[in-house]
């Protein structure tokens, strides 16, 4: 079982498109669900949009 949700986990990464340091992200899309997390280096926050 565990065997598969690492596959699975690894198939779902090679679906998204990786984020490149300097450039903008993409316009949020209705029905679009974004969850960004933000390291400062003196906390943790997460960031979401929900898509209502």
């Amino acid at each position: 079982m565990m065997i598969l949700m690492i596959i699975l986990a690894l198939g779902l990464s090679l679906l998204t498109t990786p984020c490149e340091i300097g450039r903008p992200l993409s316009h949020w899309k209705e029905g679009q669900l974004e969850i960004h997390h933000i390291n400062t280096g003196r906390g943790d926050a997460t960031f979401f949009i929900f898509p209502d």
